[in-house]
């Protein structure tokens, strides 16, 4: 086959294979300049993309911070006055940002460098959740409701303690 096609190519007059050579280059030229200017494309939204996935990472990881800070300076105030643990007009342990932003959270998961941090928070704010939800329920007493949460201290500090720093940490990876 490629004997008839150089046959052929050879027995044309030579300002027609000039001018075929020229044609073919050309086609190769612009074939090649598209695929380049799309895979450039390419790359540069995927870039984009990547550049707003990380800046929403990094604001999701800055209001969850100030949320355990929150929540860490309520646990010391819990551990001095257990009382204020059940006085429903006082503020009370915080799981909205997580709520709201978990399912997020989970999607960046490839930009986190820690990724047993999602596992953490998780159980960290479950634990939260309970017990903001039980300090606030009316079904037990207060006193009873203040010596669970007085026993359940100590957990909570821990996770706490397990949090914080880590979420310290990614937010300093990413360049807080």
């Amino acid at each position: 086959m490629w004997q008839q096609i150089s046959e052929w190519f050879f027995g044309l007059p030579p300002s027609t294979q000039v001018t075929l050579v020229a044609s073919v280059i050309t086609a190769v030229a612009a074939l090649s300049g598209a695929f380049l200017a799309a895979l450039a494309a390419y790359l540069l939204r995927r870039s984009e993309q990547r550049s707003g996935q990380k800046i929403a990472l990094l604001g999701i990881l800055q209001l969850l911070d100030i949320e355990t800070a929150h929540n860490a300076s309520l646990l010391e105030e819990f551990d001095k006055d257990p009382t204020t643990a059940t006085d429903l007009y006082r503020s009370t342990l915080r799981f909205d940002v997580w709520e709201e932003t978990r399912l997020t959270l989970a999607q960046l998961l490839p930009h986190l460098k820690d990724r047993g941090l999602l596992p953490v928070l998780a159980e960290y704010y479950d634990a939260m959740r309970v017990m903001s939800e039980f300090g606030r329920s009316t079904t037990h007493t207060a006193d009873v409701r203040r010596d669970i949460l007085r026993s359940r201290l100590p957990e909570l500090n821990t996770l706490n303690d397990a949090v914080r720093p880590r979420l310290v940490a990614e937010l300093q990876r990413l360049g807080r």
